[in-house]
Order: C-alpha cells, then sequence, then structure tokens
C-alpha cells in the first residue's frame, strides 16, 4: 500500500497537472472501466494507489472519479455548443 503523502484538503481544487495526470491515466487504463460490477470503483481505486505520491493533494477515490464525470459533462456541453455554432 502506498503510504499517505500530502494533506486531504475536502474543498480542495485541482491542479492543472493533477487534472492532466488523471485524464491521461484514465484513457490508458480504459480496461478498467469495462462497466462489469464494481470494475469502475476498483479503477479509481487503482489510480489513487499508483498516482498518490505525484498528486498535489491527498484525493480519493470518490473525488477522482466525480472529477472524470465533470470533465466529460464538461466536454459534451463544449462539443454540443460548438456544433450550435457551426450550423447556425
Amino acid at each position: 500500500m502506498v503510504e499517505s503523502v500530502g494533506t486531504f484538503v475536502p474543498d480542495a481544487k485541482w491542479t492543472d497537472e493533477d487534472t492532466e495526470r488523471l485524464i491521461k491515466w484514465r484513457t490508458v487504463h480504459s480496461y478498467l472501466f469495462s462497466g462489469k460490477r464494481s470494475s469502475a470503483r476498483n479503477g479509481w481505486e487503482a489510480f489513487i494507489h499508483e498516482n498518490q505520491a505525484k498528486l498535489d493533494v491527498k484525493w480519493t477515490a470518490r473525488q477522482a472519479k466525480k472529477k472524470w464525470d465533470n470533465l466529460k459533462t464538461k466536454h459534451k456541453k463544449q462539443r454540443i455548443d460548438v456544433q450550435c455554432v457551426l450550423f447556425a
């Protein structure tokens, strides 16, 4: 198990570096998120386990999942906004 590194801050903001690390890791390890029972939870726990020492804040697997979900939502909204502008 990885030793605790960093400080757990419930209201902390994700840095650009942490966000980039999350996106790259999730993209490379997409096979961990197969949709099978508990696969996503195990995947996020693996992200935290592998990256805790590199992250600026001691994030939890739940916070990593929430950040990923928010990034997907933001991406979809921006893509729809661009399509509306292009086809208006």
